[in-house]
């Protein structure tokens, strides 16, 4: 958790213009190693992460640069497709594995940040165990000491 505290700290801009500058770079390797090595899990790094901290906007932004990068990357590196529809396809295919990674990783992030206010508002409304960063909810610790209390 220290590294996602350490780039949250980091602006948004910043962070944006070096998923840019990473995915630029995968795509750049991708090309030079040719077709026939996939580089995939490379370019959800960098999505994966500007995601996570800096939200879907960015997120959303990120995926279609890397759905062109990993393009532009097959279009140059010469691999050959049996029909010009195909690599249409697949940058296609390619951006919406990117959306959905970018979807899902925001909605978490959101989630936990409601979970975080919920379980913060006072001590009587958390009911559920919360776990913060690295402490117990208040309140679910003061409800479970009562709990026990009338045993």
């Amino acid at each position: 958790m220290k590294l996602i505290d350490y780039l949250s700290k980091i602006p948004r801009t910043n962070l944006l213009t070096s998923g840019i500058s990473s995915v630029v770079i995968i795509g750049f390797l991708d090309y030079i190693t040719g077709p026939e090595i996939s580089f995939s899990i490379f370019y959800l790094i960098p999505i994966s992460v500007v995601a996570l901290i800096a939200g879907a906007k960015d997120g959303i932004i990120l995926s279609v640069f890397g759905a062109i990068a990993w393009f532009v990357a097959d279009l140059f590196a010469g691999h050959v497709y049996t029909s010009t529809a195909i690599p249409y396809w697949n940058a296609g295919v390619r951006l919406g594995l990117f959306l959905i990674v970018t979807f899902s990783l925001s909605a978490l992030t959101s989630t936990q940040k409601r979970r975080e206010e919920l379980c913060n508002l006072s001590s009587t409304t958390c009911v559920l165990p919360c776990r913060t960063s690295s402490r117990v909810c208040k309140g679910y610790s003061i409800l479970v000491r009562r709990s026990w209390m009338k045993l």
